[in-house]
């Protein structure tokens, strides 16, 4: 969600209600990534990889977000700018926002709710203008909340001392703010350029015309919806010219076998890995688990217990609670720490 920066009167919210809200927007896109891997897991098929761990959606529902702490980390920053008075929380638009999720999760094609949330037209989205910021660009900020542009960021940059700061910025406007209903915006160009047809390749689904989606081999293609495969089949996360084949819920596709020649990577529908079991990719080990020391290709690790406070990791996901995976100081390597505000949004 972004800020409206218009300054008009709305009917404005507490830090609390602010939290509730942020909350109940977590819990709907979850809805909307478990709906997608349950229905058309093809159309999303890494998403799908991660959310098949969990044995039923209601289980998905109720934890994919905070498993992979996607978006939990606006929660926090949001409510302190609420409660400082940086920033103004809109209920009226908050309520309108969680109404367009859900129109959209509920009444669409599984296969394009994505689609349908990258295209859709901002200007129209009230999850895009329902925080009113206070501090203009080019000045301090603690969190993108509190900037006044509808579009501004609060740019950080950790220091050596561990202390972090942050600066509001307005984007680029790329291809001048708008394109044609028959093309995309290139923003390697910054030009506008025709949507492209099946069989072209692509970087992300916004490239593709249609409802033609850009497939894991960076191809516009329709989704290739088949069979799930059961326990103790043939399964793939790339498959070449025949798209992935995913297992059902609640198992994984483990023990992988990689053939450059034909682009695939295969393996077997097998219970999630248990902790100890050898594992190439996270999604291989269960909820709760993540794969420690393996380098895919060529090496494999064990499924682990997820990292604590000071130990490695390279995604938030790999840490225990609600850790995060931040660089201290000049290592390179990331490590399992207690958020600072350089560690959210």
């Amino acid at each position: 969600p972004g800020n409206t920066g218009n300054g008009e009167p709305g009917n404005f919210g507490t830090a609390e209600e602010a939290q509730t809200f942020f909350e109940a927007f977590v819990a709907a896109q979850s809805e909307a990534f478990c709906r997608v891997a349950w229905e058309c897991p093809e159309s999303q098929p890494f998403i799908s990889l991660f959310a098949h761990r969990f044995p039923t959606q209601a289980e998905c529902e109720a934890g994919f977000m905070q498993t992979l702490k996607i978006g939990t980390n606006l929660i926090e920053p949001t409510k302190a700018a609420v409660d400082a008075g940086t920033a103004k929380f809109d209920k009226d638009k908050a309520a309108e926002c969680l109404v367009y999720i859900d129109n959209i999760t509920s009444s669409q094609d599984a296969c394009t709710i994505f689609k349908d949330f990258e295209t859709s037209d901002s200007a129209a989205n009230p999850c895009e203008v329902l925080l009113i910021g206070s501090i203009d660009d080019g000045q301090a900020c603690a969190s993108s909340a509190e900037c006044v542009g509808v579009d501004s960021e609060c740019v950080k940059t950790e220091q050596a001392d561990g202390m972090c700061t942050g600066v509001c910025e307005a984007p680029a406007v790329a291809c001048g703010g708008s394109c044609a209903d028959t093309q995309y915006c290139d923003t390697s160009t910054d030009t506008c350029a025709e949507l492209k047809q099946q069989g072209e390749d692509c970087s992300e689904v916004t490239e593709c015309s249609g409802d033609l989606i850009c497939d894991v081999d960076g191809v516009c293609n329709p989704v290739q919806q088949g069979q799930a495969a059961m326990m103790g089949q043939p399964c793939s996360v790339f498959g070449g010219p025949t798209g992935p084949t995913l297992c059902t819920p609640g198992l994984a596709c483990r023990d992988y076998v990689v053939d450059q020649m034909q682009g695939t990577v295969s393996g077997t529908c097998q219970t999630p890995g248990q902790e100890t079991d050898d594992c190439s990719l996270d999604f291989e080990c269960g909820v709760g688990l993540r794969c420690l020391g393996a380098s895919f290709p060529t090496t494999l690790g064990k499924c682990a217990p997820l990292s604590t406070d000071g130990q490695s990791c390279e995604e938030n996901f790999h840490c225990a609670g609600d850790l995060v995976c931040g660089i201290t100081g000049d290592d390179e390597d990331g490590v399992c720490r207690v958020a600072n505000s350089c560690d959210t949004e």
